[in-house]
């Protein structure tokens, strides 16, 4: 099976050889461990990819490089777009955009929106370029829950990213959405907007259930393996049994394997390679009893 083939059936709910896989950001230091040289050109993220064999690269829709993995690669092409609460932050201001959400949210979501829409349209020229699908990321919540209560988010900045999933959807592509934090009192919210994945990022007092419940009804889930534990990195050893684990505690095909946080500068390359290579195993037998 190909990786688009992959990742379009974990996507659509099909069955798979195994779990996609593939990872939400991968800074260029952490490619530099690999490649020897800075990181910053995409042949050397390509030659990483290729050999955790990821089947998704993440692509700025400002970088420009959506072209360039559609003509170089196979593999599933995400282009990255923010999402409305981000837009809106950065056109206001994070106290300017909580004060209107608590004075005026009428005028604060129509703001989100109009701040959004730049990004719709840049989601719409990577499509044309040939992106498989977008990535939203909008960082919703912290470790305690929503960054403002959850009744001003479902009203300024839920609906327009409900509108700005629906104009992406009529475009024939997937839209997958990352937020961090403890978002359980907004899963029923995020979940009913459409989205075809949630890259998540497990917290404490998060509803691990209620999440995998959602995915059972249509939503796959991406990521979930953390590199990390109160005494520091864990060992090769560790990340590849937590990644088999991982594996089966998700056994719907509705799974994207992958990091919580992504591959920043500090994270060591051996558990990493550790980590793809148990999950690539698991395609590995898949594919055997399949025969």
């Amino acid at each position: 099976m190909n990786k688009i083939t992959r990742v379009e059936r974990v996507l659509d709910g099909r069955s798979t050889d195994g779990p996609a896989r593939g990872e939400l950001f991968i800074w260029s230091e952490f490619v530099g461990k690999f490649s020897g040289g800075d990181g910053t050109d995409p042949n050397e993220l390509h030659r990483l990819l290729d050999r955790l064999g990821a089947d998704i690269v993440v692509a700025e829709a400002e970088g420009g490089t959506v072209d360039y993995w559609r003509k170089e690669s196979d593999l599933f092409v995400l282009a990255l777009i923010s999402g409305p609460l981000w837009a809106i932050i950065e056109n206001l201001g994070w106290e300017e955009f909580c004060r209107l959400a608590i004075r005026n949210p009428d005028s604060a979501r129509a703001q989100a929106k109009l701040a959004m829409n730049r990004h719709i349209e840049q989601a719409s020229r990577c499509l044309e370029a040939g992106a498989h699908g977008i990535l939203i990321l909008d960082d919703l919540a912290g470790d305690d829950g929503p960054l403002i209560s959850p009744g001003a988010m479902r009203q300024t900045i839920i609906p327009v990213l409900s509108e700005s999933v629906d104009e992406l959807r009529r475009l024939g592509r997937p839209v997958v959405f990352h937020s961090d934090g403890n978002t359980t009192t907004l899963f029923k919210d995020l979940f009913r907007i459409g989205f075809s994945a949630y890259h998540f990022q497990p917290v404490k007092r998060m509803d691990m259930a209620g999440m995998r419940a959602a995915a059972e009804e249509g939503l796959a889930l991406w990521g979930g393996l953390d590199l990390t534990d109160v005494s520091g990195w864990k060992s090769p050893e560790e990340i590849a049994a937590e990644t088999a684990a991982l594996i089966r505690d998700n056994a719907s095909n509705r799974y994207i394997f992958g990091s919580t946080t992504g591959l920043y500068p500090e994270v060591p390359l051996e558990p990493v390679l550790a980590a793809y290579d148990a999950a690539a195993a698991v395609v590995g037998e898949r594919h055997g009893r399949e025969q």
